[in-house]
């Protein structure tokens, strides 16, 4: 058989597990899929949705996945809203993360200075936050501490905000 042939009944057999899930209800449709798509692409989705309610329904990488593996059941327009939506709330997300760096290097390095030591040297505030930092997401060596520091005190004098 051709690739273009399994790919015709690959698609009209999506089109029907559709029309009978807007007959019968979005339960039916959940096990229509499955039944349409027997082994891997039922074990993934069934994956993914354990990963969404185990995230309390925040991880959008794998709300993400399960729409990328859906795709062929949407209408093109759907499809690429949502997919951008996503994208989107990710990025946003992103930047609130490397944000949140910035912030703690900001106040370990502050808390160290405060502490009575130099920001500068070996044995600087800079320094100090820097081997506080290490081994959690917030790591980084003296000068990339500094950086940060640096740039959240340019935010709290302007009033701007943390470049991507």
């Amino acid at each position: 058989m051709s690739a273009a042939r399994k790919a015709q009944q690959a698609a009209k057999k999506a089109q029907q597990v559709y029309e009978a899930a807007l007959r019968s209800g979005w339960d039916k449709y959940r096990a229509a899929i499955k039944a349409a798509y027997p082994g891997d692409i039922g074990v993934r989705m069934d994956e993914m949705e354990r990963a969404w309610e185990k995230s309390n329904h925040t991880d959008l990488y794998t709300l993400l996945g399960a729409l990328v593996f859906s795709a062929h059941l949407l209408p093109a327009w759907l499809f690429k809203g949502l997919r951008d939506q996503l994208n989107a709330s990710l990025q946003q997300q992103q930047q609130a993360d490397r944000s949140l760096i910035h912030w703690v290097r900001w106040f370990f390095a502050l808390q160290a200075h405060r502490e009575g030591l130099p920001w500068e040297g070996n044995k600087g505030a800079y320094q100090a936050a820097s081997k506080q930092l290490a081994g959690t997401p917030f790591e980084g060596a003296r000068s990339t501490v500094k950086k940060s520091y640096l740039a959240v005190q340019r935010i709290r004098k302007t009033g701007t905000t943390l470049p991507a």
